[in-house]
């Protein structure tokens, strides 16, 4: 039987998900508004909202940053290599909590010799064509890990 083989993703900067982030993250920054809060208290979680809105929209958006995860290459639907935008690749396994649905798809990843695992956010608009429908599909009916029976 010949291996089925799923070409690298290359992952685009996705607009509409960092417009969705900033517009979520200035909501909860403006409910913060409300709360009666000491002054400290307000600008601390301020400074959290905000750099929660950088790191997500930089790095998991608009893909920018050494770290940030750029293309991702498929061994089976359980196992890959990311490569980060300085170059970097690393192998890791896909988790169980990952998900694939129509609109966002979110790959929490295991990485060998690193202890937390990384999260990659796919949107329609981070792929081109086609490739978010085959990506989904990849995900749910590619080929098992060596030694693994389909169901």
């Amino acid at each position: 039987m010949d291996k089925v083989h799923f070409p690298p993703v290359i992952l685009q900067p996705a607009y509409r998900l960092a417009a969705i982030l900033a517009l979520v993250h200035a909501g909860i920054g403006g409910l913060l508004l409300f709360m009666p809060l000491p002054l400290w208290v307000l600008v601390m979680l301020m400074v959290g909202v905000l750099a929660s809105a950088v790191h997500g929209i930089w790095r998991q958006a608009l893909r920018r940053g050494s770290r940030a995860i750029t293309r991702l290459q498929f061994r089976n639907r359980e196992q890959l290599e990311i490569g980060r935008r300085d170059g970097s690749r690393q192998s890791g396994r896909i988790l169980g909590s990952s998900t694939a649905g129509t609109l966002l798809t979110v790959l929490n990843i295991r990485l060998e010799r690193q202890r937390w695992p990384v999260h990659v956010v796919v949107t329609h608009d981070s792929l081109d064509g086609d490739g978010f429908r085959r990506l989904r599909v990849w995900l749910r009916w590619g080929p098992p890990p060596e030694g693994q029976v389909m169901e």
